[in-house]
């Protein structure tokens, strides 16, 4: 009899262990799959970028916007139609690559600020909807429906624009995903949604 139970408990304690490595290996095969992704993302996004000969009409006006917010904020954003976020986001940019590689006022540093930008934006959207679509259908649906995503065109050239999409969607995805992270009794994480779902709406009114 004891030798049954010795025999039991053991048999339970590997398959906890089986468990654990099975869990270990699908979190690892996860980060792999999402590393790929964003790289592939990121040097169709750089490509764009290199070979973008004029930029879009909305770019433009964002980046009026975002050179005017380091003037005078209040006034620009009383005078502009569109939230202020994602000018703000080009301007802190700007002046960020402007401490660490020395100010550069000129119209195409701007247009480069802004692209890059938005580039960032949608490998970080990507990489939220990887995890939305991955809790809700599984690892295999999520992987093909994230690559389908980086090889369609136009979602692609919104990305290396100096457009809003990205990172309105980025937003709001991840207030998504928050909520969905929330349903697991982490309620505080409702409010960091609220948080995200606002910073979308800062950025693009719908």
């Amino acid at each position: 009899m004891d030798h049954a139970l010795h025999a039991l408990a053991y048999s339970e304690r590997g398959k906890r262990i089986l468990s654990q490595l099975d869990e270990q290996t699908g979190r690892n095969n996860t980060f792999i799959h999402l590393w790929i992704l964003l790289a592939a993302a990121l040097c169709i996004g750089i490509y764009l970028i290199a070979t973008t000969v004029l930029i879009a009409g909305d770019g433009v006006l964002y980046i009026q916007y975002a050179r005017q917010m380091g003037i005078n904020p209040i006034e620009t954003m009383k005078a502009h139609y569109q939230h202020p976020g994602y000018p703000w986001l080009i301007y802190a940019v700007h002046q960020t690559v402007g401490l660490l590689f020395g100010k550069d006022v000129s119209i195409q540093s701007w247009i480069y600020c802004g692209q890059a930008t938005a580039l960032v934006f949608r490998l970080s959207a990507l990489a939220v909807l990887y995890f939305i679509s991955r809790h809700l259908f599984g690892r295999v649906l999520s992987l093909w429906a994230i690559v389908i995503l980086i090889v369609l065109p136009k979602p692609a050239e919104y990305g290396s624009d100096v457009l809003s999409d990205w990172p309105h969607l980025f937003f709001l995805s991840a207030a998504l995903l928050l909520l969905l992270k929330g349903t697991s009794r982490k309620n505080w994480l409702f409010g960091l949604a609220g948080l995200c779902a606002g910073a979308g709406y800062l950025i693009r009114p719908e």
